[in-house]
């Protein structure tokens, strides 16, 4: 029983433990985040993200072995974050939930600009970046957009059209509507415009926005 008592504590103990390390560890990245989109990945240095997360430089590498992991670790949270909303494409079935996930998504950039203006700041200036994370992830998304649409066709929801122009029209609009506020031209909109947003998006995407005439 005394050594159970011992084993559960020292659970607790190291998942405390866990819990300060990966807390500290977005801070770090929050930060990070920040001084890259306001003034670039190569003009920013460690001692910079530290003092923005309020350590000590020598703090951060206890965390980070170098600001290159750092970066990493901001395009991985990225990654992640954004493929737990797209999976929810498949399950897409009528117009109400097509504008709740457009709306999440969006959110999802807006309340993370940082991260964003990030990997897309750091994509124009990196062939690396640009091929081995930016492409890839860009093709893993409209390879799921397709077979979306291409499902929705099959199935009768939607007339017949070719799924990856369809999927092209459909990322060129919606990173349009973005792109404004990742050039911080516009400032992020609030929930109930987010909203608008999403809704109007899927209005013209599924109706047109030619009037029905009915003879």
């Amino acid at each position: 029983m005394a050594e159970e008592t011992i084993s559960k504590v020292s659970s607790s103990r190291d998942e405390r433990r866990d819990r300060r390390f990966q807390r500290q560890r977005s801070e770090i990245m929050d930060a990070a985040a920040r001084k890259f989109a306001d003034q670039g990945y190569a003009a920013t240095t460690t001692k910079e993200i530290a003092d923005a997360a309020y350590m000590g430089e020598s703090t951060l590498y206890g965390y980070f072995p170098g600001k290159r992991d750092i970066l990493e670790a901001i395009l991985a949270h990225e990654a992640e974050e954004m493929d737990a909303l797209l999976v929810q494409f498949g399950k897409i079935d009528d117009r109400d939930s097509f504008v709740d996930l457009l709306d999440r998504i969006m959110k999802r950039f807006f309340t993370h600009l940082s991260y964003t203006r990030t990997v897309v700041a750091e994509a124009w200036v990196s062939d690396e970046i640009m091929k081995d994370f930016v492409l890839s992830r860009a093709h893993q998304i409209s390879s799921l957009i397709s077979t979306f649409i291409s499902e929705k066709v099959h199935s009768g929801v939607f007339r017949p059209i070719d799924a990856d122009i369809a999927t092209r029209i459909l990322l060129g609009t919606f990173f349009g509507m973005m792109l404004p506020v990742l050039r911080g031209v516009e400032p992020p909109p609030d929930p109930a415009r987010c909203r608008t947003l999403a809704e109007t998006f899927v209005w013209v995407l599924l109706d047109g926005v030619a009037v029905v005439r009915k003879d």
